[in-house]
């Protein structure tokens, strides 16, 4: 790895800038398709145009780097490890594009030199320390891992404010090899300006709907003949899960006659459960009748585009 610069002289705009000159480490889960919250066609977006960031998004940012030295000294305390920081941004001395700009490192007898990572974490985000790393942090460690060419990481999270966890994690060769694979490829398609394949996560779909929220062109597109391939999977998808719900209503009526009144059943260490819930529902259709004026005074109108696919015979057409 080479230093390329110093961080903590940067301004905000400045280090976002050399973000968009190459891949992160929190960009490498959104590159192998296991981030929940952006798609490749996203972070591709935001290396090849402006990087857009919500209020949400920097909010978190912001705490997360103010809570990091508390999260750093808890972890000291805790393993009796001392944590250094590494204020510069580093690169990969093969691959350029990858870089790494690190909370800390720290020296390990067993693994020498070793990754440090702070986190902090929301209270509904507890039951994916439990068993281990969240996979998006773990993509994280390991394309550090691969910068540094380090053989350990160690991650420490605060999570919901009041419960600490760290983890040590080794270096993954295959995962890593993987990785640098699917990076190359992914900065290729920066380089060129050519956007990656569509893909069907549904990242991708929540960032197609954002960047074409209105139906601006009302004339019929016609397409190119090739693309008849995307409506037939589109149908044959439907048809399969239409069938697969058909299924699985099938074998859920058939063990609820077994059930009967039991709320519970058990087979082959499958637990069944049939369970009374109580709740309350809001009828908003009697509201509007009843109490007209009151509904108005908080009903909301909302805009979304809604996507279909009709099959029209016509002599001459695909069938």
């Amino acid at each position: 790895m080479r230093k390329i610069v110093l961080t903590e002289k940067l301004n905000h705009e400045e280090w976002l800038e050399w973000r968009k000159k190459g891949i992160g480490g929190s960009d490498a889960s959104v590159i192998l398709g296991i981030n929940p919250f952006k798609s490749t066609l996203e972070l591709w977006n935001e290396k090849v145009q402006d990087i857009l960031e919500t209020e949400d998004e920097n909010e978190a940012a912001y705490w997360g780097h103010k809570l990091e030295s508390v999260v750093r000294e808890e972890f000291t305390s805790r393993t009796g490890l001392r944590v250094y920081t590494e204020p510069y941004l580093l690169q990969h001395t093969q691959y350029s594009f990858m870089q790494a700009n690190l909370d800390g490192f720290i020296y390990d007898t067993v693994y020498g030199n070793c990754i440090f990572e702070a986190k902090t974490a929301s209270a509904y985000k507890a039951s994916d320390w439990a068993d281990g790393v969240p996979d998006e942090y773990y993509a994280q460690l390991q394309h550090y891992m691969a910068v540094t060419g380090y053989h350990g990481a160690y991650i420490a999270a605060l999570i919901g404010g009041n419960k600490f966890v760290w983890k040590f994690v080794e270096r993954n060769k295959l995962y890593i090899q993987n990785l640098i694979r699917k990076e190359k490829l992914f900065w290729h398609h920066v380089e060129t300006e050519t956007p990656p394949p569509i893909d069907g996560t549904k990242t991708t779909s929540a960032f197609l709907d954002s960047c074409f929220p209105l139906a601006e062109n009302k004339e019929v597109l016609q397409l190119d003949e090739d693309d008849w391939q995307w409506v037939e999977l589109y149908q044959n998808a439907k048809e399969k899960e239409k069938a697969a719900k058909e299924q699985k209503q099938l074998a859920e009526n058939r063990l609820k006659a077994l059930m009967q009144k039991h709320e519970k059943a058990t087979l082959n260490g499958a637990e069944i459960s049939w369970q009374e819930i109580q709740s309350e529902k809001f009828d908003s259709k009697q509201l509007k009748r009843d109490e007209p004026e009151i509904y108005e005074q908080y009903a909301y109108k909302v805009q979304y585009r809604k996507f279909s696919v009709k099959q029209r015979k016509v002599d001459g057409d695909h069938e």
